[in-house]
């Protein structure tokens, strides 16, 4: 229990201290963690990952189908969507939108773009700018209009 704790403490300092010396180290090492310890994907996991880094990402994560408390219970504030993924992210709703709309993930050109860029600012009005990989069909179309 007690490691449970200290490995929860580094997961959230991970997502709150952005400006520490480590957090460019880690970044590197690791790509962008905020996905990797908020989503609720095992595939963004890497064998090559420490072992340390794997218990980060995985403490109150999910266990089976069920979604673990940590991920469930964080949420990311939008701001200028500079630093938040547009799909492995959770920034509206309840579950990141990857998990919400498969389909249109699984035909995004940059999976990993940030909110910020995934639109563009129109006379005061916010224009979301897609690319696919292909032509979306009739129901993907209706998934983003839902979207």
């Amino acid at each position: 229990m007690f490691n449970h704790a200290l490995l929860s403490k580094w997961k959230w300092r991970c997502l709150k201290e952005r400006h520490a010396i480590w957090y460019d180290l880690l970044s590197f090492r690791y790509g962008p963690f905020p996905s990797k310890i908020l989503c609720r994907n095992d595939n963004f996991i890497a064998r090559k990952d420490s072992l340390w880094w794997r218990d980060i990402c995985t403490v109150g994560g999910r266990r089976g189908d069920e979604v673990g408390w940590f991920p469930s219970n964080v949420n990311s504030v939008l701001g200028n969507g500079l630093s938040i993924q547009f799909w492995q992210e959770k920034w509206i709703g309840g579950a990141p939108l990857c998990f919400v709309y498969p389909q249109l993930y699984r035909l995004e050109r940059y999976k990993e773009i940030m909110v910020a860029d995934r639109g563009i600012w129109n006379d005061g009005q916010w224009r979301w700018q897609w690319d696919w990989l292909e032509e979306l069909s009739i129901a993907e179309a209706d998934e983003l209009a839902e979207l």
